[in-house]
Formats: C-alpha cells, sequence, structure tokens
C-alpha cells in the first residue's frame, strides 16, 4: 500500500520573495502550475509512504412499490459518480477525490410505500511530516445540505470527522442536517482555523453526504462536505493515495498582486533563454 506525499510550495515563497504563493493553491486550476514551478526550483511534490489505503463507498438503492427493490447501485472503487434515473426518481452521487468533495443530490415523487437511501462515504489517512511536536494546522471544512418538500422522516446530512488513530481521540467533528435537535449548527457548517494535530503520526479523515429514510413524500435535497489542509512552512502532508488536499475553486482567497510579476518575470526569463540559444545557433 502506498500514499502520495504532498508538497506544500510554500518553499517556493521563500525563494521567489513572494509570500502569498500558498494562496495559489487555493485556486484548482493553478495546481499544476504551482507543481511545476516547485519541481523547477528542486521541490520535491511525492513520495511513497507505507500508510492506510483510503475506503469508498457509494450506494443508490430503493424500494418501488409495484417494481420492486431498484439497486443498490453501489461503488467500491473510487467512481466519480453514479445515477440512476427511473420511476420518477433522479438520484447521484458525484466525488471528486482530488479535492476531495462528496455530493449526493436526490429528487424524489410522490409514492405511497416509497423507502431508499442515497450516499457516498470517503475515509482517508493523512500525516504531516517534519519537526516532532504539535503543528498548528491551518483547516479549513465546508458542509452544506438543502431540502425541500421535506417529508417527516427523511433525514439529509453532511458529516466531517478526524480521528487521532493511535488513542482514538476525535479531533474535529462536524455535522449539518435537516434535523435542528440533531443538529443545533443548522443545515451548514464551515470551519477555518488551526488543528493541533501530532507530527509524523496517522489521522483519519471520514467524510459523509447522506440522504435517507425517504418514504412516500415527494422529496428533493442535495448533501456536500469538504475538506483541507494547509501546512506551515517546513512540514509536508502524506495522504491516501488516490487523495487529494486541493479546495474549491469556489473558496478561493484572491491571489496576491505581486504574483502576476512573479509568472511574468519566469515567462521573459525563459523568452529571454530561447533566443539566446537560437542567436548562438
Amino acid at each position: 500500500m502506498s500514499a502520495r506525499r504532498v508538497a506544500f510550495a510554500a518553499g517556493v515563497a521563500s525563494v521567489a520573495g513572494v509570500a502569498g504563493i500558498p494562496a495559489m493553491l487555493r485556486r484548482r486550476d493553478l495546481v499544476s502550475a504551482t507543481c511545476g514551478v516547485a519541481l523547477m526550483f528542486g521541490f520535491s511534490t511525492a513520495s511513497a509512504l507505507a500508510a492506510p489505503v483510503a475506503t469508498f463507498s457509494e450506494n443508490i438503492n430503493f424500494f418501488v412499490p409495484g417494481v420492486g427493490f431498484v439497486g443498490p447501485f453501489t461503488q467500491t472503487t473510487p467512481e466519480t459518480s453514479v445515477v440512476y434515473t427511473g420511476n420518477g426518481i433522479s438520484a447521484s452521487v458525484a466525488n471528486d477525490y482530488a479535492i476531495p468533495s462528496l455530493s449526493a443530490q436526490a429528487s424524489v415523487p410522490s409514492i405511497p410505500g416509497l423507502s431508499g437511501t442515497v450516499e457516498s462515504q470517503l475515509t482517508y489517512f493523512i500525516e504531516i511530516n517534519g519537526p516532532s511536536g504539535v503543528v498548528p494546522t491551518p483547516t479549513f471544512t465546508s458542509g452544506t445540505i438543502s431540502v425541500t418538500t421535506l417529508s417527516p422522516l427523511a433525514f439529509v446530512s453532511a458529516s466531517l470527522s478526524i480521528v487521532h488513530v493511535t488513542d482514538n481521540q476525535t479531533i474535529l467533528s462536524e455535522l449539518a442536517c435537516n434535523n435542528a435537535s440533531t443538529c443545533p449548527g443548522g443545515t451548514s457548517f464551515s470551519s477555518n482555523g488551526s488543528l493541533p494535530l501530532n507530527a509524523n503520526e496517522l489521522y483519519k479523515v471520514t467524510m459523509i453526504a447522506h440522504i435517507g429514510n425517504l418514504d412516500s413524500n415527494a422529496l428533493v435535497a442535495s448533501a456536500f462536505v469538504d475538506p483541507y489542509f494547509d501546512l506551515p512552512v517546513g512540514y509536508t502532508l502524506d495522504i491516501s493515495d488516490g487523495i487529494g488536499n486541493t479546495p474549491l475553486a469556489s473558496s478561493a482567497t484572491p491571489l496576491p498582486a505581486s504574483l502576476p510579476l512573479f509568472v511574468s518575470g519566469l515567462s521573459a526569463m525563459a523568452l529571454l533563454s530561447r533566443r539566446r540559444r537560437q542567436r548562438t545557433t
């Protein structure tokens, strides 16, 4: 079993003199450019790690009176989407494991005797590598659910937990759902702060997007969850193979004003070097 080590571009900032470059990692469309710059300056972006592999669960199933059981449509491999349409029902899970993010959607008509579940679940592992001790780790999380024409029994939720593997201590637990007594925080959660994570120790991250207890009442619902870990300078992140650590572009922070000048400078240097080689030839 192996995992991918994601090396952050904080070192690039110190070499280039651009303190805001880590913010560039918040834009998915610039991640490949960042990795290219890191490689150009000699920074490592990946390595192997003996760590637990990620586990996946993607499930859509319904019982429709007069039709019988529909599904389950399940995946235990990291499929980006599972979809079912039929009998007036539209249901899907859509996942992006490069972020990672999970989402579940369901649109169900009023069918007496109907029951069903739509769910996507991901469990993966992270380890912060660097000098031993507690590392204040900037962690950004978001989760949201939406429900219209809610049936009395349906339960829609988005949840995220981070657990220290060694002592099974829960470091973070967040839940958004449509039940006020279960979820005092309401239908969404969002955090932007530091978690005290121990360097060189494993943590388990579990994400769930769930729509369940569907019944004869019509329902349109969705659930979404997304975490992201940033790192201080001098640390790298090991993560289960096949899983990324990239925020959504919609949550991106503004790029520093000096970044376009830095990129333009790199382009100018490359152009000048090419012209010199042509003249020599």
